[in-house]
């Protein structure tokens, strides 16, 4: 099983997406926040920083890692300089029960106490900004916004309430016996 991390940025009622390079393997031009693999040479010393210590390290070196290679953004940095004013890990995407190459990925919604002008890597993102969630949510029902169900999980939940902290399920659950998956 692959794991692997996943950072939604919030400030204020906006939310920071990237929608993805047309030339990348795995759903190309959809939309999503930042993140990756968790690699199995991540390092595993605990943090002494502030929320990053509250999770498992090696989760928490990979999410810096890849805001890191994706936006050129430190976030042991944004921490001590009091940028971020919560993490909260929000769930757990699983695979449905028959996927292929399947993964899990740790959703972290982290809150901003300033709004950042993140750099997004060329390679990785065809656009990106900041957007209302409520304006993305909107835009994702009229089908002007492809994502995979974790994300779209996560727009419609944060654009209920943007103070959640917990999102149960993230992904699709159904019995296959009574059910076919949804990918």
């Amino acid at each position: 099983m692959i794991e692997s991390v996943v950072a939604v940025f919030i400030y204020e009622k906006e939310i920071f997406y990237f929608q993805r390079q047309l030339t990348l393997r795995a759903f190309p031009g959809y939309h999503a926040f930042p993140g990756g693999k968790i690699d199995s040479d991540e390092s595993e010393d605990p943090y002494n920083v502030k929320y990053l210590k509250d999770y498992p390290p090696k989760i928490m070196r990979a999410l810096c890692r890849e805001l890191e290679e994706e936006l050129k953004f430190n976030l042991e940095d944004a921490i001590e300089n009091n940028e971020i004013k919560e993490i909260v890990y929000l769930g757990l995407a699983k695979p449905p029960v028959n996927a292929i190459g399947k993964f899990v990925a740790h959703h972290f919604k982290i809150v901003l106490n300033k709004k950042i002008d993140f750099t997004s890597e060329p390679e990785e993102a065809l656009d990106s900004g900041w957007i209302p969630v409520e304006e993305l949510c909107r835009l994702y029902k009229k089908g002007k916004v492809l994502a995979v169900i974790p994300t779209k999980r996560v727009i419609e939940e944060l654009s209920n309430d943007i103070n959640i902290t917990r999102i149960d399920p993230l992904n699709v659950t159904c019995n296959p016996r009574e059910e076919i998956p949804v990918l």
